[in-house]
């Protein structure tokens, strides 16, 4: 094993183990979140963000069941995941929001669903029946919840389409609406904006490229051999092609994009809300490498050196309080970073730099030597780097 591998293995299971392994002993409700990161607002589903959140990114190394740490950690999450659906456990915790928390369960189980479709063996099929059930329970109590017209409309999406892969009767208006909507909300150079408007911020990463992504990849894979206008022959599809065609294109250019902005230090520009995301701004790039789509000139290598330095910039020590969860901020505890919807839990979306754990040890992602970064090439001349030509994308 590499010796980036072995890095990027203890720092995920610095980050998940220690709440799966307290769901497990029944002690995470009690002593999560610290008393320094309370956020009355979101208190009540800070825990199911944790669990959801800090799955989805590690989902794709669980699957591959490569390392006895990843067999190790999928055991925890099935009997998590069996503790936090289950109504009769002490660490039952999907239906819970309240008050300002009361629309929170669709996106948090929108995360909790991408991690099972990303790790479909290890988190959904080897759940016995009960378990199943009481997910399914789970899922369809977000359906009378109307998402705001943003980012929102795809978690609803993705419920759906995580509803269509695995046989569940699913709503087909609003597996497709999410969809819709972002092919009139496309601004360009392969953005998208959050709602019809743009905004300045890291959500294109967080969460818009890689979910429309991936839910349109699970639509294909629904019924292999059919085109989308094939698969809903009753419906105007010319949109979702054309939103098919336009994230084919942009998720390898956003990604790049991604890492220039990484510096030698791991540290890159910290704007927008949301930014206590830490190294989860880079979920694309780290989607692009799981998926072998970084564009040409953009070697593995180079993307593996920003990756890594951007994990051991925001996720080394500082990061972690003395009871070993995550702290509210970008490299340490700095809770006035936070948004009022930003609980404890929701911090564990950082875990989406991880998905290369999803890649074998023998994948060119590990074995190729560390590369200078854009950064390093431009402002250190560190070796040539290719001028940038239009980007349109249509």
């Amino acid at each position: 094993m590499t010796s980036a591998r072995s890095f990027w293995i203890h720092a995920a299971m610095l980050l998940m183990k220690p709440v799966l392994q307290s769901i497990c002993n029944e002690t995470f409700k009690t002593a999560f979140p610290s008393p320094e990161a309370r956020n009355e607002r979101m208190d009540s589903i800070t825990h199911y963000e944790a669990l959801a959140k800090g799955l989805y990114g590690i989902a794709p190394w669980l699957e591959l069941q490569e390392d006895p740490e990843a067999v190790e950690m999928a055991q925890l999450a099935r009997r998590a995941i069996d503790l936090a659906t289950d109504p009769k456990s002490s660490q039952f915790m999907t239906l819970t929001a309240v008050g300002g928390a009361s629309r929170q369960p669709l996106v948090t189980s929108a995360f909790f669903a991408y991690a099972m479709l990303r790790a479909p063996s290890e988190l959904w099929a080897k759940l016995d029946s009960r378990v199943k059930a009481n997910v399914i329970f789970s899922f369809n109590k977000t359906r009378p919840i109307t998402p705001s017209q943003n980012n929102w409309v795809l978690f609803a999406s993705m419920i759906e389409v995580f509803f269509l892969i695995n046989g569940v009767q699913h709503n087909e208006d609003r597996l497709l609406h999410g969809l819709q909507l972002h092919r009139e909300w496309y601004l360009g150079d392969g953005w998208w904006g959050d709602g019809p408007e743009y905004v300045h911020n890291y959500y294109n990463s967080y969460v818009t490229q890689p979910m429309m992504y991936d839910i349109l990849d699970m639509l294909h894979k629904s019924k292999p051999g059919l085109g989308l206008k094939e698969m809903f022959p009753h419906r105007d599809m010319q949109a979702i092609i054309e939103l098919n065609t336009l994230i084919n294109k942009a998720i390898p250019r956003s990604a790049a994009h991604l890492e220039t902005l990484v510096a030698p230090d791991g540290s890159f520009p910290a704007v927008g809300r949301s930014i206590t995301c830490r190294a989860g701004a880079l979920h694309i790039l780290s989607l692009a490498v799981l998926k072998h789509i970084l564009p040409k000139h953009l070697p593995v290598g180079q993307a593996r050196t920003a990756l890594t330095r951007t994990i051991n910039r925001t996720m080394n020590h500082r990061a972690y309080d003395k009871n070993g969860w995550l702290r509210i901020g970008v490299i340490g505890s700095q809770p006035k970073l936070a948004q009022s919807y930003v609980c404890q839990g929701s911090v564990y979306v950082v875990s989406a730099v991880f998905l290369p754990l999803g890649l074998p040890s023998t994948d060119p992602f590990w074995t190729q030597p560390e590369l200078p970064t854009t950064w390093e090439r431009v402002w250190e001349l560190k070796g040539e780097i290719i001028a940038e030509h239009s980007g349109v994308i249509k």
